[in-house]
């Protein structure tokens, strides 16, 4: 039995607060462009996001083109990306030519955080 916090961190999931689909875990937590995975932006029409930034997630499909005009991060096009299992807008993918390049935002108040079940 290990009681490091690490292995606490990387047991909790993040899932769709909708349906309850998996998205990603707390080892996918990246941090770009600051110094948290956090970030909130508001979009051309003045809407408000809080997004948690990952670099990898799961169960989530495009529902856009990749847009590069009015991109939340320099150098990267985005993607909407909706939940798999129940059609929800989720957030977006990013896309670019630096490393990383590839990384999700994904707007905080759609994601539950669960901790892993122990086998």
């Amino acid at each position: 039995y290990s009681s490091a916090a690490s292995d606490v961190y990387k047991r909790q999931r993040y899932v769709c607060a909708n349906c309850h689909t998996l998205v990603s875990d707390a080892s996918c937590l990246l941090v770009i462009q600051g110094d948290s995975p956090n970030h909130y932006f508001a979009n051309p029409d003045g809407l408000l996001f809080e997004i948690l930034t990952f670099s990898w997630c799961q169960n989530l499909r495009d529902g856009s083109p990749s847009v590069w005009k009015d991109t939340w991060f320099a150098g990267y096009a985005w993607t909407v990306q909706y939940c798999s299992g129940c059609q929800i807008h989720m957030g977006w993918r990013y896309d670019g030519s630096a490393e990383p390049t590839r990384f999700y935002g994904i707007v905080r108040e759609r994601l539950i955080e669960m901790e892993e079940k122990p086998d």
